[in-house]
């Protein structure tokens, strides 16, 4: 299972994937965003200027139409008659009869005087359109005015009743035969003869830029099309409202991209061609873009999800592997090994940190070994410290022996008995105090098993009673009424609390009292020592436990040294109080054992 830590290492690597993908996923977005709003309108403008140039090509194709078929006109015996005599010869329906074969929207026929006389067209009018477009007056338009000039035909783009415009021409119709041959459009006649004849008339053709013409632009380039004349739409191929059509400009540009061009006639502007694209055809294709970028950011993320997921337990796990394997370490277990899979960077790591420990496995073998002799080496200077008290406690009972011999010698039969009994106390007591001194130097290993603190206690001080230098020390010792046990090696608590009395003895110089109490607390077992020695320094304090440390003059500053390590080496720990002048006082506290 992952821990704390590398649940957040994990958490983090996924954090930092998805956020990598929401990145990625907003900066596309709004790339795309920004390069659709310019190329799509970029293409929109492109679609509307190319919608433009067809519609100038249109409108100069029905000019040259309209001046063909003007011409044409103008030389039909039919009319050229009419015109010789009034003109009233000429019906509606013969006129209508050349628009569907000539493929015109209108031809009217003027007098000399420049007033029409005849008008047809292929739509309907009512009443009084159709009378007023039978009597309008040519004379006002441009291309009269300039046929009328040039005595030949002239063409352009102008208004057209009712309310229209339309590409028209007009061509002067000579009765006889003599005229100047009808050359390009708007060529004067040079001939004079010719110049100097009046024409009976004109003919004028036309082709509406209406609904059909918007039309065909539409059908052919797909954009939205209308012509706009005097500040007001007249043909569309949208629909528009009453709005709309009186003010264009204004109502347009709130949702479409508008493109106006000129339609011009020589060097005059009759109208505009409007040509437009709806915002919204934009917003939809960038709603489009936007919604299939977010369909695939949504399989993106599940997918970098699962892909990251996956590596992310690549990285965590080796990781947690590793981790385990420290607190194994930190706990002592040097044996644990993690696994070495793969020749990745994490393979290598797992073999370095397996090399580690087994160099930590050794040299805990080493240390261990080391802390043993070292264990020794401080029993050996201890009993070194008690031979004096030893050869003391011996000799008193050997000069007993001697005694008791001697008088064995001289002494009544009845008294044999009496010496016998004392020379085996005496003999007795040598006995247990040497088997006592050789069980506590004796070498042998640190075998762990339940220990009863308090009698370890009781049997460091009858150990320490043979050193002269407790002869003067008053020990007192609590109440060991409850029971106290943990699991350790009892020659170790011993020499402890041995290291710690002799140490607290010297520190009185053989003079104080020495304190101790053994109690049960909660789960643990709490060994107390204290002294009434001058105290410990703080500058010496922090020292006491290092190896070789020592404030005495004799001595090898390893008592304490090796008391810290065997504490540590039953699983406690040793606290020191110390007062300047009061004395100091040692806490050694145990786990207990509550199978006892």
């Amino acid at each position: 299972m992952l821990n704390n830590r590398t649940t957040s290492l994990f958490g983090k690597l996924m954090s930092a994937h998805a956020a990598v993908v929401l990145g990625v996923v907003i900066f596309t977005g709004v790339a795309f965003f920004v390069f659709t709003s310019r190329y799509l309108e970029s293409e929109a403008r492109n679609e509307m200027e190319r919608a433009s140039l067809l519609a100038r090509n249109i409108i100069r194709q029905n000019i040259l139409d309209a001046a063909l078929l003007s011409r044409l006109m103008s030389n039909d015996y039919f009319i050229k008659t009419s015109l010789g005599k009034d003109g009233r010869e000429i019906t509606q329906a013969e006129l209508k009869k050349q628009i569907d074969s000539l493929g015109a929207d209108f031809i009217s026929i003027a007098g000399k005087d420049g007033v029409v006389l005849r008008h047809a067209t292929r739509f309907d009018y009512e009443d009084i359109d159709a009378e007023l477009a039978e009597t309008e007056p040519l004379f006002l338009y441009p291309s009269f005015q300039n046929a009328e000039s040039t005595k030949t035909a002239a063409a352009g783009i102008e208004p057209v009743f009712p309310g229209r415009i339309a590409a028209v021409a007009v061509a002067p119709v000579f009765s006889d035969e003599s005229t100047c041959g009808y050359r390009d459009i708007d060529e004067a006649c040079s001939d004079t003869a010719s110049a100097r004849t009046a024409p009976s008339g004109y003919v004028r053709i036309g082709n509406y830029l209406d609904e059909r013409f918007v039309e065909k632009i539409r059908s052919l380039t797909g954009t939205e099309t209308a012509v706009e004349y005097r500040g007001t739409i007249i043909s569309a191929t949208f629909e528009i409202t009453n709005e709309a059509q009186l003010s264009p400009g204004e109502y347009l540009d709130k949702d479409y991209l508008v493109g106006r061009t000129p339609i011009t006639s020589g060097q005059r502007h009759v109208a505009y061609l409007i040509t437009i694209y709806p915002k919204s055809r934009i917003s939809e294709i960038q709603e489009s873009g936007l919604l299939a970028i977010a369909l695939i950011a949504v399989l993106a993320f599940a997918f970098s999800v699962l892909a990251s997921a996956s590596m992310s337990r690549r990285i965590v796990e080796p990781l947690d592997d590793l981790a385990e394997g420290v607190s194994r370490i930190e706990t002592g277990d040097f044996a644990h090994r993690i696994p070495e899979t793969g020749k990745d960077e994490f393979s290598r790591l797992a073999k370095s940190f397996n090399r580690m420990g087994k160099a930590l496995e050794r040299r805990d073998e080493e240390i261990r070994l080391n802390q043993e002799q070292l264990i020794e080496s401080g029993k050996l200077a201890a009993i070194g410290e008690l031979a004096a008290g030893v050869a003391h406690e011996i000799g008193n009972p050997l000069a007993a022996i001697s005694g008791y011999l001697q008088l064995l010698r001289n002494a009544p039969p009845e008294k044999f008995d009496h010496y016998i009994i004392e020379l085996d106390k005496e003999v007795g007591f040598i006995d247990s105090t040497i088997r006592e001194l050789l069980d506590f130097s004796r070498p042998g290993g640190v075998e762990k098993k339940v220990v009863d603190v308090a009698e370890a206690v009781k049997e460091a001080l009858r150990i320490l009673m043979f050193h002269k230098i407790m002869k003067y020390v008053d020990v007192n010792i609590a109440d060991f009424s409850s029971k106290a046990f943990i699991v350790g090696s009892r020659k170790e608590i011993i020499q402890a609390v041995m290291n710690i009395s002799l140490n607290a003895a010297q520190a009185m110089k053989g003079k104080g009292t020495l304190s101790i109490s053994c109690d049960a607390v909660n789960d643990n077992v709490v060994l107390r020592i204290r002294d009434t020695g001058p105290g410990i320094s703080e500058e010496d304090l922090s020292r006491i436990f290092d190896p070789f440390f020592t404030t005495k003059r004799a001595g090898t500053g390893l008592g304490l040294s090796i008391t810290f390590r065997i504490v540590k080496n039953n699983n406690g720990k040793i606290d020191v109080k110390s007062t300047k002048g009061e004395g100091t006082s040692f806490v050694l506290t145990f786990p207990a054992c509550n199978d006892k």
